[in-house]
């Protein structure tokens, strides 16, 4: 894969007079001696200290012997509870920039210099300063792409009681969309060009990609482990079981020892469900918790009726792909709040008329959105494609 030096950006060029790399290239020329857990703990330091406002929560160097060659795997700390906000609230306020890094052992047998790792270190770890927003942008889109492409809206009680399970699926696609072997050009590659980095960070990849040329071969879909997520919470009184079984083997197939914890979570997780005997009580009173829930209750879902005339103004005036996507998101989020009203409240049939009425209505917008757009051929993962909206001035 061809390999493009970024010119620093604005927002890139801030950090190069203050960061001094040293410690770092000290800190890895050690590691690459002796790997040991004293040195673990000092380069986790030496990463806070470089990187100002992000916290590495610890470092693994896993002695991988009969594993394909993973390199080096950046997990982002994602909860439920910023799953909820992200999808259900659009609220990105809970997201740090916390992560936890691994290195492979193979890493160190195929020849990188001193310099070459600080490259990668640089771009992994880059990708959490800089473009953690963009990623968890792409992942959210994708994920109402998917919704509009299967004509599909939130299930809130499945969503809320599953959230962890949702979790495992948006850590891994972050995960992937910032992975080194991204075909498009970020900030990272930029941040480590701006340090003085960028020949190392063209020759290391030169040489992970001929020595490892299965590596990361599942990238064409980076979000395959989210979609195979959003089909299991969606059913999972038939799909738990099969889920377990495909989960065990992928456990014993990865050299990784963070993928093999998030696994580990997500089986524990998926053993601990008891979907014959859910409490349908518990799950809608932990769903009223929620403050979008609290904020509907005050505004009343007459503001969900009134917002429909705005949405369709920018429906009409659409131009732009990202503004397509954000009306996209409105869309989805609206329907499914008006589901879950339908679905819960005790309405009469006048209450009940009206409330279908206005639900029909966003599906049409929904509709109408999707028929003005037309698709290039840039891939977000999810087998959908991203839509281009062509401008007024196009035509």
């Amino acid at each position: 894969m061809p390999v493009i030096l970024i010119k620093p950006k604005k927002v890139v060029r801030q950090f190069k007079n203050s960061v001094n790399c040293a410690p770092l290239e000290d800190a890895m020329s050690k590691i690459k001696l002796n790997p040991t857990n004293d040195r673990m703990t000092n380069l986790r330091k030496v990463l806070n200290d470089l990187f100002k406002g992000t916290d590495c929560k610890g470092v693994i160097y896993t002695k991988n012997t009969d594993k394909p060659l993973f390199g080096m795997c950046v997990m982002p700390v994602i909860n439920e509870t910023d799953v909820k906000k992200m999808i259900l609230e659009n609220d990105f306020s809970t997201l740090k920039q916390n992560y936890f890094l691994e290195f492979d052992s193979k890493l160190f047998e195929i020849g990188l210099t001193t310099r070459e790792l600080v490259a990668v270190v640089l771009h992994e770890i880059g990708h959490i300063i800089l473009d953690i927003d963009k990623a968890v942008d792409e992942v959210t889109k994708s994920f109402y792409m998917y919704l509009q492409k299967n004509m599909e809206t939130i299930d809130m009680e499945r969503f809320i009681k599953y959230a962890d399970l949702l979790a495992f699926g948006f850590r891994d696609a972050i995960r992937k969309i910032n992975n080194i072997f991204s075909d498009e050009e970020t900030n990272a590659d930029s941040y480590a060009v701006a340090l003085g980095y960028g020949q190392e960070l063209i020759s290391a990849l030169k040489k992970i990609t001929d020595r490892c040329t299965l590596l990361n071969k599942d990238l064409d879909n980076k979000l395959l482990v989210l979609q195979w997520t959003l089909r299991l919470y969606k059913n999972m009184k038939l799909r738990r079981i099969p889920a377990i079984r495909t989960l065990e083997k992928t456990y014993q197939m990865t050299g990784s020892e963070l993928e093999k914890r998030e696994i580990n979570k997500c089986m524990n997780a998926l053993k601990q469900y008891e979907y014959d005997a859910i409490d349908e009580s518990a799950v809608l009173e932990e769903k009223t918790k929620l403050s979008i829930f609290r904020r509907f209750k005050y505004k009343g879902m007459r503001g969900i009726e009134d917002d429909l005339y705005g949405l369709t103004l920018r429906v009409k005036s659409v131009d732009e792909q990202d503004e397509a996507l954000m009306i996209l998101r409105d869309i989805n989020s609206r329907l499914a709040i008006l589901d879950d009203y339908i679905s819960s409240e005790d309405l009469d049939q006048n209450d009940l008329e009206r409330w279908n009425a206005v639900r029909k209505k966003y599906l049409m917008l929904r509709e109408e959105l999707s028929k003005k757009t037309t698709y290039d051929d840039k891939y977000y993962g999810l087998f959908i494609k991203t839509p281009v909206v062509k401008s007024r001035y196009e035509y």
